[in-house]
């Protein structure tokens, strides 16, 4: 039940993620880009919250696992919810206790070089990123962080979320169970 629990979890999460990325995609102008950012946002922290609430209040963890890591290597883990997704350009990746969005906008197919050789459209995009971060980052990534950790019994999860172009990273956040707002 816990492992399907998680399971549904990372799917509604990654699935919610790509949503906030995803928000900001085809708009030529910065502004539209960042109210659609923070549409997207909030719908994937009405999801995530949504999630959240379907998983066991109380948990005992999962016997002899000490990691995220070690979780995702058990049998039964939601191994599919990690790897790459070419549509969206999306990395999930877990290491340790750390669990990273990695979101190259080059690979998503949602933008144009152009557009990110126009340093006034990424300074726009950076600034849409950390509005909808600011305002919804606790919420998702920490909610998930403290999911996690309640779920799989575990202290001290880390959720990084990475925007890049490339090998540029535009921006990067680090998200623990402390993040988390109701």
């Amino acid at each position: 039940m816990k492992k399907n629990v998680l399971f549904i979890l990372l799917l509604i999460l990654m699935l919610s993620v790509t949503m906030l990325f995803t928000g900001c995609g085809g708009s030529d102008t910065p502004e539209n880009a960042a109210e659609e950012a923070v549409e997207a946002t909030d719908e994937a922290a009405e999801e995530t919250q949504e999630a959240e609430s379907t998983a066991p209040s109380e948990t005992t963890g999962i016997a002899g696992v000490t990691t995220l890591e070690e979780y995702f290597n058990t049998d039964g883990a939601p191994k599919d919810s990690l790897g790459y997704d070419e549509d969206t350009g999306l990395e999930l990746t877990v290491s340790g206790n750390e669990l990273t969005y990695l979101y190259d906008l080059s690979r998503s197919g949602q933008y144009t070089v152009e557009q990110f050789k126009n340093d006034a459209y990424v300074d726009a995009y950076v600034d849409s990123v950390n509005q909808s971060l600011d305002e919804q980052g606790g919420s998702v990534f920490g909610g998930t962080a403290k999911t996690l950790e309640e779920a799989i019994g575990i202290s001290g999860v880390k959720v990084t979320v990475t925007y890049s172009w490339e090998d540029e990273i535009l921006v990067t956040r680090t998200y623990t169970s402390a993040d988390a707002t109701e």
